[in-house]
């Protein structure tokens, strides 16, 4: 009993890392996909960029969406440590 059990544990770690992982790397990549969209528009306005490139509504976007990633990455980072230490 205990030895299924170990292995069912195991077995659950192993997918939920596999799943944490695709997380992180979907963060990652949608994190450089805002950047990228940072530099192209600070790129195309004179002055400091993003500062005085976005209308309002499109800085609140980002800021928005870059806010939810940072939040996605750092539950993605304390489920990896809860993970590891399992």
């Amino acid at each position: 009993r205990t030895r299924t059990e170990l292995q069912n544990l195991t077995s659950e770690k192993l997918r939920l890392k596999g799943e944490l992982e695709e997380k992180a790397r979907t963060i990652s990549d949608l994190s450089t996909r805002v950047d990228e969209v940072t530099r192209k528009i600070a790129n195309g306005m004179p002055g400091n960029g993003f500062a005085e490139a976005a209308r309002p509504e499109e800085k609140a976007a980002l800021v928005a969406r870059i806010n939810r990633l940072e939040s996605a990455l750092a539950a993605a980072t304390q489920e990896n440590r809860r993970l590891k230490g399992a």
